[in-house]
């Protein structure tokens, strides 16, 4: 099925989306990461206007992402993706 307006579908970018998980940016890149949004076309979509490519997210992907959390925290997904370092 055709979407007559995706941006209206795909309402949400990057920074939307961490404010309405109230997480920063890189934590949700993570987390969006970690669990396969970006593969997921009810989820995740880069729509072209012109020269420039908007990557876009629908409610769908805040409310997968949401439950997705209440299983691990975006803490623990941030924390596997960038172990600390040990200082030699």
């Amino acid at each position: 099925m055709k979407r007559v307006n995706e941006l209206d579908f795909y309402s949400l970018g990057a920074l939307k989306l961490a404010e309405k998980l109230n997480l920063t940016m890189p934590k949700v890149v993570a987390v969006v990461d970690c669990i396969g949004i970006r593969s997921r076309p009810d989820c995740y979509k880069e729509i072209k206007i012109g020269k420039a490519t908007f990557k876009r997210y629908s409610e769908k992907a805040l409310q997968t992402i949401t439950e997705a959390l209440q299983k691990e925290s975006a803490e623990d997904i941030w924390a596997k993706r960038h172990p600390k370092r040990i200082q030699p």
